[in-house]
């Protein structure tokens, strides 16, 4: 099983690192597809922390390709995912994207929220000791990303003194992390602010760096929204010229993706500026072909959307499967409680939830009493149906207070993170008392007529780096002396010193 595993996440990272490839060659498609293979595995293999970061991706893909709709819902489950999980890092990421959605649509207030967010979850990663380089770099990226996006919301918002102050700590992340690919971004950015400011010049001195940028462009990653933004400084500054050729280049890209969002937004781009200079008659010719093109992007979405659909109900099943399998694999076959391998896990949370807490455990340790003669008297099936009824019982018992465990033969394991003597007291006097009512018949015990159980507990607050074998040691000192003095009882030791 453990060697299935180790090959699914391989084969899953070898999907991730093909669709970064593919994302950097602007294959949107390809990216799509590969990015999701690598969901799926990585959910298979039950690798939280890889498939968030590829919901994520996933919500960046469809996003560059139009799917609003679709991004969004990435987005979400992985928000989700990471919330459950305490991945910061990937918890800032899915902010700021969520707040890049509503900045998209012109919902800076909102956006300003998430950006908030990220930041705050940011600084929470940040705060970790020991990082590693690669991990510092990408809080620099992260960073980078956050205060930009607040720089243009609040410009936007008509506040160029704020955003001119995220523009700056953009700036100096952007310096520090050594960060490529954005320059375009944060140019454009700085020329609207400028631009509020009464700087009206700082446009025509950077006008020939902008173009470039515009025509040079690596990555697809918010190309639409660099573009955009770019229009708006051109339409500003009133450089028609310049706003023609950027147009044309937005049509190149078009044409070279090949997706009906694209063409769509091309259009867009070109009706805004026949409309800004007055060219009416081109203006209503191209609402025609706008038209045509939101009736074939519905069709798209439409598809789109089935495949979003039909894969997520793939991911819920395979994490259905994923988790009945695990849950068979920490259950005893012939009780139904659970197993050694459950108590090694179950020990294991529970040691390091206490560690931080500093509170106490109660280990319990019983056995069943003669058993040896109940089985020679009525035979192994007879006593295996008996051990499924003191499971039984003793689930009843336990109820919420904690979980039962068989840890072999006729021996049963409970663990209850409520560490205090009246609690197991509780626990053991129901277990006796269900067992009575129950009257298991064992006519050749030693100790009474029906069958009987010697508990031992013990109380105490583990050790640093306390495992299994150590706590129950504590539970074998009290079973132990229940056993010394005539077994059918129990004994409750609390070593809190």
């Amino acid at each position: 099983m453990e060697y299935k595993t180790n090959e699914l996440w391989k084969l899953a990272e070898e999907y991730r690192i093909k669709a970064k490839e593919a994302f950097t060659t602007k294959n949107l498609e390809e990216t799509a597809r590969l990015a999701q293979d690598a969901a799926r595995l990585f959910k298979m293999c039950g690798d939280d922390y890889q498939y968030a970061k590829c919901l994520n991706f996933l919500g960046v893909i469809y996003a560059n390709m139009g799917e609003e709709s679709m991004a969004v819902d990435y987005y979400l489950e992985g928000l989700e995912c990471a919330k459950e999980n305490r991945f910061y890092d990937i918890l800032s990421i899915f902010f700021n994207n969520i707040g890049s959605r509503y900045q998209k649509l012109g919902q800076h207030d909102t956006a300003i929220v998430y950006f908030e967010k990220a930041l705050a979850a940011c600084c929470k990663e940040a705060s970790h000791e020991n990082e590693a380089e690669e991990d510092r770099e990408e809080q620099w990226d992260n960073l980078f990303v956050y205060e930009l996006n607040l720089a243009i919301s609040y410009q936007k918002l008509g506040n160029p003194t704020e955003a001119s102050h995220h523009l700056r700590v953009a700036e100096n992340a952007m310096e520090r992390g050594k960060i490529k690919d954005f320059d375009l971004a944060v140019l454009t950015v700085k020329c609207s602010i400028f631009w509020d400011m009464g700087n009206h010049g700082y446009i025509k001195e950077h006008l020939d760096e902008l173009m470039w940028l515009s025509r040079n462009l690596n990555v697809l990653n918010d190309y639409i929204q660099n573009v955009q933004e770019l229009a708006e400084v051109l339409n500003k500054a009133g450089e028609y010229e310049s706003w023609r050729e950027l147009l044309r280049t937005v049509e190149e890209v078009a044409y070279q993706q090949n997706r009906i969002y694209y063409h769509l937004v091309s259009v867009e781009m070109r009706m805004e500026y026949y409309y800004t200079i007055g060219e009416m008659e081109e203006y209503n010719s191209l609402c025609i072909k706008h038209s045509k093109l939101c009736r074939q992007q519905k069709k798209v979405e439409c598809r789109e959307r089935i495949k979003a659909l039909d894969t997520h109900i793939a991911l819920k099943e395979i994490e259905e499967e994923r988790r009945e399998a695990q849950a068979q694999a920490e259950t005893d076959f012939l009780t139904g409680v659970g197993n050694r391998y459950g108590l090694e896990k179950k020990s294991r949370q529970l040691i390091q939830q206490l560690r931080s807490s500093d509170k106490p455990i109660t280990v319990g340790i019983l056995d069943v009493d003669c058993f040896k003669e109940m089985n020679d008297t009525y035979g192994h099936n007879a006593g295996d149906d008996c051990l499924r009824q003191v499971a039984d019982i003793l689930q009843s018992a336990v109820d919420s207070y904690g979980s039962v465990f068989r840890f072999g033969g006729d021996e049963f394991v409970i663990l209850m993170p409520e560490g205090n003597y009246e609690a197991a007291e509780r626990v053991a006097e129901r277990i006796k008392r269900k067992l009575e009512e129950a009257s298991i018949e064992n006519v050749n015990s030693t100790v009474a007529g029906t069958l009987t159980l010697s508990q031992g507990y013990a109380c105490f607050k583990p050790d640093e780096g306390e495992h299994l074998a150590g706590l129950l040691e504590h539970a074998d000192k009290a079973l132990y002396k229940i056993k010394g003095r005539g077994k059918n009882g129990w004994i409750i030791l609390e070593e809190y010193g």
